[in-house]
């Protein structure tokens, strides 16, 4: 247990630095997952983005999106999608 919780703390710190670079404001995390806000214009398009990509995320109206935090390649994959939208980052 105590390997699955450092890898997942890893991947989050990972994911998260790899975020802020490319411009996205997180809300601070001590879960296995990731919280973007995001207007109800910009989680239209990110929920309609992951949808596309086959990529799971739980989208909550007028507030944001949760991002869960996965092996490396299935978060490689969401760091891809999410630079693709960075220009919209708040």
């Amino acid at each position: 247990m105590a390997a699955r919780v450092s890898a997942v703390k890893q991947e989050r710190e990972r994911m998260a630095a790899a975020l802020a670079a490319q411009g996205w404001k997180l809300q601070p995390s001590q879960g296995n997952f990731l919280w973007i806000r995001a207007d109800a214009q910009l989680l239209a398009s990110l929920v309609e983005a992951f949808d596309r990509a086959g990529i799971l995320v739980r989208a909550y109206q007028g507030d944001g999106v949760r991002i869960t935090v996965a092996d490396p390649a299935s978060n490689n994959r969401v760091l891809r999608l999410l630079e693709a939208h960075a220009a919209h980052a708040a």
